[in-house]
């Protein structure tokens, strides 16, 4: 069993502190960075390491459930990316 390290994960302040896999940070990015008023959100992915959470306004936590919620209706979502729906959903 291959053991989790703090530097192959993203946590995510959703009103709660969700974890991410490193890999599904890069899928949300991908999906996200094409998109119309996306760049500030994309940023603050982008902006944070493993050490601090990434932090959103009311407002973007309102923008990537709605992405997420899209994403997730077309395909299930990269490990990790439920709980953050269900985070934000929650908040």
């Amino acid at each position: 069993m291959t053991e989790r390290r703090a530097i192959d994960r993203v946590r995510v302040d959703a009103g709660e502190i969700v974890e991410i896999p490193w890999a599904s940070r890069q899928a949300l990015l991908a999906r996200l960075r094409p998109l119309e008023g996306m760049r500030e959100i994309v940023g603050a992915f982008e902006a944070v390491g493993v050490s601090r959470s990434v932090e959103l306004s009311g407002e973007q936590k309102a923008v990537l459930l709605e992405e997420l919620d899209a994403w997730a209706e077309e395909a299930e979502l990269p490990e990790g990316l439920e709980p953050l729906r269900l985070a934000l959903a929650d908040d």
